[in-house]
């Protein structure tokens, strides 16, 4: 294999102890070789690869060249001192936390866990050159998604504070953004969009750390990776994420389309009533149960915070209001109730998969209210006009939201509105 890595031409520094100045100098060096590096890692995909695949920065791309570095990725056996070693690092560095903390650590108590860390260490690793191979994949993973979304602010960056941060000075994907929604709290500042630096090459030293502590050689790992980054693009259920919708090319809402899919659990997860969302018609009923009780309990403890604000400059900024047909509703709850849409949404196509209920959208005509955004579709025609029905879960729920913001308390509308709809079967 001829693989040679691109090292840096002085000598390397652990980022941790790095000063501003040498982390200019790193990440000047990083951007100077990126391309090399990607260049080299093509050729080499080239020549063991498989005839007709490329690293063309689509999202298959990835499933590719993951499956690819699977297939050809060289373990080395450990050496017993090298083992021991990590593990006494491990157990001194955990008694010092312990003690820090007030704790005790007997001496049979560093033996024990001197113990299990050794019984959980892997006896063998990832050969030299293919954890640097992994590296260059990582940076790979990141031109993808600058690629894919060219006009969505990403680019490559370094912090160098705070020094206790986990990446202080390492190359990032910086321009990501996330929403702070806690759950399930309901002090929701909702209107808190953050910014989010990601570490790709780190991102994939551990799927490649994986391989060996775990065997897991998922061929998918790497495309999974790139799905939950796309979250920080799309910034679902915000309102610039359902404004930017209408205006999709057909392109761009395939892409979104299939992001949507890809997401579901993980914006049911969000939802943070995962002892509910068992996907029973009965959830229906507990689910807004629960979000009627959180919309009361928001009103109520925002009006505390604006007393608190009154007093106190300091308080924090109070959840994000908004007019909606001279009802205001706070964001935060919208946001959970789009998000419970999704949950409703997915329950229905479940149970009426087979009579053809599937995940779709609609490109045209631009008019419609729902264009290009996931909806169910495979309803029975409208009588009389034979046109299509379908349900568009997000707009029915931004109703059910301003309506229980309005003072509605029907804990038995999810599920009133699922035999409604199952009625249009």
């Amino acid at each position: 294999m001829d693989y040679f890595p691109i090292l840096p031409p002085f000598a390397f520094k652990s980022f941790d102890d790095m000063s501003k100045k040498e982390a200019q100098g790193y990440f000047d060096w990083f951007m100077e070789t990126k391309s090399a590096r990607l260049e080299q890692l093509k050729n080499l995909v080239d020549d063991t690869g498989y005839e007709g695949a490329r690293l063309d920065y689509s999202d298959e791309s990835l499933v590719y060249v993951w499956r690819w570095y699977l297939d050809n990725v060289e373990l080395v056996d450990r050496s017993e001192e090298e083992i021991r070693e990590e593990v006494e690092r491990e157990t001194a560095g955990l008694t010092r936390i312990a003690i820090s903390k007030g704790g005790v650590m007997t001496e049979l108590n560093q033996r024990q866990m001197y113990e299990h860390f050794y019984s959980e260490k892997p006896h063998q690793k990832i050969s030299t050159p293919w954890r640097f191979i992994a590296m260059d994949i990582g940076i790979y993973l990141g031109e993808c998604l600058i690629k894919k979304h060219p006009n969505k602010g990403l680019y490559w960056g370094y912090v160098t504070k705070p020094k206790r941060y986990v990446d202080v000075n390492r190359p990032l994907l910086m321009g990501l953004k996330t929403r702070g929604l806690a759950y399930p709290s309901v002090d929701i500042e909702a209107g808190a969009i953050s910014n989010v630096n990601i570490n790709t090459l780190r991102k994939v030293e551990g799927l490649a750390y994986r391989i060996v502590s775990k065997s897991v050689w998922n061929e998918r790992a790497l495309l999974d990776s790139f799905r939950n980054f796309e979250n920080g693009i799309y910034l679902p259920y915000s309102l610039q994420y359902l404004t930017e919708i209408p205006e999709m090319s057909e392109r761009k809402a395939e892409l979104h389309f299939e992001w949507f899919v890809y997401q579901i659990p993980t914006h049911i997860r969000d939802i943070g009533m995962c002892d509910r969302t068992d996907f029973s018609e009965e959830s229906l009923i507990s689910v807004w149960t629960e979000y009627l009780e959180r919309v009361q309990y928001v009103e109520v403890e925002e009006q505390k915070k604006i007393e608190r604000l009154k007093q106190n400059k300091k308080a924090g900024k109070p959840i994000v209001k908004m007019e909606v047909n001279g009802v205001e509703v706070y964001e935060g709850c919208l946001t959970l109730a789009l998000r419970i849409s999704t949950y409703f949404a997915e329950l229905f196509r479940r149970k009426h998969e087979a009579q053809g209920i599937r995940w779709g959208y609609i490109t045209e005509p631009k008019s419609l209210p729902y264009v290009n955004r996931p909806i169910l579709r495979g309803f029975k025609p409208e009588p009389g006009t034979g046109a299509e029905v379908v349900m568009d879960q997000i707009g029915i729920f931004y109703d059910l939201a301003v309506r229980a913001a309005a003072g509605e308390r029907d804990k038995d509308a999810l599920l009133k509105l699922y035999r409604e709809w199952g009625a249009k079967v």
